[in-house]
């Protein structure tokens, strides 16, 4: 499957001497995009500015499934090190009739799937 990586691999930041996490995005039938953001071990956290783009995104982490946005503004995002994350980006007006809530009741926001879902956010959090 091919991909686009928008940011460098993790390498040192000439002005920081910190590392920077790694991001791809890739093809997915029926949204937008799916994407991954991974920051090394050993790395210093990294705040990612998200910017807007009408999108809502499902969120994986260690932390759970997060809806994310749509966002009006940037949003920061904290990486710490050894952080994966996966995502998957629905186009825009797409998420809420799968999610079931509409987009402005979650406008700006982070969200966790099982606010949303109850317990079958969980059901898909062990399936993924």
């Amino acid at each position: 499957m091919s991909h686009t990586v928008l940011q460098p691999p993790p390498t040192a930041d000439r002005t920081t001497g910190s590392a920077r996490p790694v991001y791809g995005e890739y093809p997915a039938p029926g949204l937008a995009c799916a994407w991954t953001s991974e920051l090394p071990h050993g790395a210093e956290p990294f705040v990612q500015r998200v910017v807007p783009d009408g999108c809502v995104d499902l969120i994986w982490s260690e932390a759970g499934i997060l809806v994310a946005g749509p966002d009006t503004g940037p949003i920061p995002a904290v990486m710490r090190p050894g952080e994966a994350v996966v995502g998957a980006r629905f186009r825009p007006g797409t998420a809420p009739p799968v999610l079931g809530v509409p987009a402005d009741a979650i406008r700006d926001g982070r969200v966790p799937l099982r606010d949303l879902w109850g317990a079958d956010a969980d059901r898909l959090a062990e399936a993924v």
